[in-house]
């Protein structure tokens, strides 16, 4: 991805230390792209598509020329949109909420996050 969609908005400092935007699912988006091609020709699949990755994880990336330009995935899988027991992006004051009414450590968030949440937690 282009570097200005890596970026996070926080301060620089961060980004030196490599917390930033990475994106997941290549291998899914890179099969996406060939069987594009495949199906709508090689002029759909180098055109300007939005895919999906659909399933216990989920996200969207923008393509451009065969290349991820955007995605909706973050710093880890837990960001983006709603999973199976991921909750997609969240609001930095419900997680500060979260883990000071319910005194959770950071081991204990992490588990909530990345096990409890998403369509399991509103299920």
């Amino acid at each position: 991805m282009p570097r200005v969609a890596k970026l996070l908005p926080i301060p620089r400092r961060f980004d030196a230390m490599g917390i930033r935007r990475y994106g997941f699912h290549g291998l899914s988006y890179t099969y996406l792209i060939e069987e594009l091609s495949r199906v709508a020709g090689k002029k759909a699949a180098q055109g300007r598509v939005i895919l999906a990755h659909l399933g216990n994880g989920a996200s969207l990336a923008a393509v451009r020329e065969g290349k991820s330009i955007d995605t909706s995935m973050g710093f880890t899988p837990a960001a983006g949109l709603m999973m199976g027991t991921r909750p997609g992006d969240l609001d930095p004051g419900v997680a500060w909420y979260m883990m000071r009414s319910e005194h959770l450590t950071p081991k204990q968030f992490n588990n909530l996050i990345n096990h409890e949440s998403g369509l399991l937690g509103v299920s």
